[in-house]
């Protein structure tokens, strides 16, 4: 399944922005002020989930279980507000299949990754164990909920994998997956921004490999990163630089000494 991709050319304008705006009103508009530090959560069916997509290979089946549904949306629906039922309900419909989408897109991006590095985890058991978020805050829908209404919220959880000895080939260390972007329903925990490698055991992945894990876990994270994290930077940048010293640009007025 292909995620749906908005042209950069917007030739629809009216349609891209309104598509926009109804994305934006249906996001969680507001989180937590104050989380609390640590939590005793349980998020053994996320890394169950985790498994079985590794095992089954099933992307459809993971992101059904992983991604929010309308019946989330619906069990966490106020009868304290003005507006009811299927009218708000109705504008979920379109929010929940692009979660879902956007969950299968990951997993099956995991699974090409592991493909890559040629690992085969169908007959592979492991020994779990979940790094819970480090804060646990909130997250409120104003369509949905009363004012005092909210559902617990974590930026992510890592799911460490520790093959059994002679599993899979003695691999030397562990597997670690990152589930990003997750909500507390009525059903359960859900993720709205879906799964990534995180880490891999030092030898099943090589330097280049290992980078770009570093770098693309900066940037879903929205951290910033520099030359040392790729070297590439520097020399584009080096690059720039002498490009636009040299370069004679039109807006750019030279005077004769």
């Amino acid at each position: 399944m292909k995620v749906p991709r908005f042209s950069p050319y917007f030739q629809n304008r009216p349609g891209y922005f309104l598509t926009c705006l109804i994305l934006f009103l249906l996001l969680p508009q507001s989180y937590g002020a104050a989380p609390v530090r640590g939590t005793n959560e349980d998020f053994s069916a996320v890394s169950r989930a985790v498994v079985e997509l590794l095992q089954s290979r099933d992307t459809a089946r993971f992101a059904n279980e992983l991604a929010p549904a309308v019946e989330d949306y619906r069990a966490i629906l106020s009868t304290n507000l003005p507006v009811k039922g299927a009218d708000v309900l109705a504008n979920y419909q379109n929010s929940a299949k692009y979660e879902r989408q956007k969950v299968e897109a990951s997993a099956k991006a995991l699974l090409a990754r592991a493909d890559s590095l040629h690992l085969n985890f169908s007959n592979v058991t492991f020994q779990l164990r979940v790094v819970p978020p480090t804060y646990l805050g909130t997250t409120r829908f104003n369509q949905l909920q009363a004012e005092n209404e909210s559902i617990p919220w974590a930026e992510k959880v890592e799911v460490v994998l520790v093959p059994d000895s002679g599993s899979h080939d003695a691999a030397q260390g562990d597997f670690r997956i990152t589930v990003r972007g997750l909500m507390k329903f009525p059903g359960g925990w859900r993720s709205y921004d879906g799964v990534q490698w995180a880490g891999f055991p030092s030898n099943v992945a090589d330097e280049k490999t290992t980078r770009e894990l570093a770098l693309l876990n900066k940037v879903t994270a929205y951290q910033g990163f520099t030359g040392q994290d790729d070297p590439r930077c520097s020399n584009s940048a080096r690059r720039w630089c002498v490009f636009s010293a040299s370069a004679t640009w039109p807006f750019t007025k030279r005077t004769r000494s």
